[in-house]
């Protein structure tokens, strides 16, 4: 296993690998003052040298820490960065999962290497810091590795996957590449369980192998739990990050269903709120508890009370086909990169995705959309049905406590 340290605070020695002293402007001092009042622990991996918060910040010290900096920075004032770009390189899978938000999007559409190649060196020109490489099941691709190893020197990769495909050989590999992390879908601590969520009679063996050979090497290894009904159920949460913690991992990525793909139509709200208050209860829980690993609430890192919902402002994302979403979870489009640079689209997005949002613009753009009756049978949807339905959704214009903080 990758040696690592956990801190639950910002000591001097975390402080002086984020902030560099004399750079004019710098966020850092505020950004410091921030997550010091957040209930986060801090992942020091000895090998690699790095520290990481959890899996929506760059490790650092870094040059994608250093870009993020200078991004924050911007934000701050008022601008828009993609901070983070995730990227469908395959609409494939091999799983047919009970929660997927994608289900519709699947088929067999991939981006070839030469247009990821493209998408990459835009991102480097608007100032991005991580490309999320996701899919349908990106490790479906044979020329997976060809495509991490186009991710820049300075940016951060991380990867989305069940765990299909990865063994050791392909681990050494992926930890000379600029991939830090691999955050890897596990839904239960059951075996079946977990191949019946899934409906793959090997998703557990694949989460469990790759978890194993990932943290082989200094790669920052996460587990994503969506909160099914089964996960409701009294004590089986705490069962959950006991195996957790016995797998040794780095961080539990703990997130609840969102109502599109398989779940739409369906009445999610009493068990999202159900879900985000045992979440909460949780991350609370093992806090200061430096033998469990660190866990991150989903739901709370894009509420108005931390980092907000930066759909088409701090984040975008690019469909396998090329169309140009504000967010994975988003099914509206608004351009496609066969027609135009994701450059130029981001830019004209910049109309309707003004700055961070108080709520999630996936919900507000769902309600939006039913009240217009307006269905998706493919999605995304269409450049013009999606100005359509943005212009509609009432976006707050409030800054969310991390950009109040900023700008201290």
């Amino acid at each position: 296993m990758n040696k690592i340290k956990i801190y639950d605070s910002i000591n001097e020695d975390i402080r002086k690998a984020m902030y560099k002293e004399g750079i004019e402007n710098s966020c850092m001092p505020q950004l410091i003052k921030f997550l010091s009042q957040k209930e986060e622990k801090y992942t020091y991996d000895i090998e690699s040298e790095k520290y990481f918060v959890n899996s929506f910040f760059p490790s650092f010290p870094s040059q994608a820490w250093d870009r993020f900096e200078n991004g924050i920075r911007k934000i701050a004032r008022g601008e828009r960065v993609p901070l983070q770009v995730d990227v469908a390189i395959t609409g494939r899978c091999h799983c047919d999962c009970w929660h997927c938000f994608r289900a519709k999007y699947a088929d067999d559409s991939e981006l070839p290497l030469e247009k990821i190649k493209e998408l990459f060196n835009s991102f480097e020109e608007l100032g991005t810091n991580v490309i999320g490489i996701t899919g349908g099941e990106p490790m479906l691709r044979k020329d997976i590795i060809d495509i991490l190893q186009l991710i820049p020197d300075n940016m951060e990769g991380q990867l989305y996957t069940t765990g299909v495909n990865i063994d050791r050989s392909f681990a050494k590999v992926l930890s000379q590449t600029n991939v830090k992390r691999v955050l890897i879908s596990l839904d239960h601590y059951k075996e079946e369980l977990v191949c019946k969520l899934r409906s793959n009679k090997n998703a557990y063996k694949d989460a469990i192998n790759a978890v194993n050979y990932l943290k082989e090497y200094p790669i920052y290894v996460a587990i994503t739990v969506c909160i099914s009904d089964e996960m409701l159920v009294e004590g089986e949460l705490e069962r959950y990050v006991e195996f957790a913690k016995e797998l040794e991992v780095n961080e539990i990525r703990m997130v609840s269903t969102i109502p599109q793909g398989k779940l739409e139509g369906s009445n999610e709200a009493l068990k999202h709120s159900r879900a985000m208050a045992l979440i909460t209860k949780m991350k609370h829980k093992y806090a200061n508890d430096l033998s469990y690993p660190a866990i991150l609430n989903f739901g709370e890192i894009e509420n108005v009370t931390y980092l907000g919902c930066g759909a088409g402002v701090s984040y975008s994302s690019v469909n396998s086909d090329g169309a140009v979403t504000p967010c994975v979870a988003v099914p509206l489009s608004y351009g496609n990169i066969y027609d135009k640079s994701f450059n130029e689209i981001y830019q004209e997005m910049g109309e309707y995705f003004v700055t961070t949002s108080c709520s999630c613009q996936g919900v507000a753009s769902n309600c939006v959309r039913r009240k217009m009756g307006i269905t998706i049978d493919r999605p995304p949807l269409d450049k013009e049905r999606s100005i359509e339905i943005i212009k509609q959704c009432r976006r707050s214009m409030q800054p969310t406590a991390f950009i109040k903080a900023l700008r201290e």
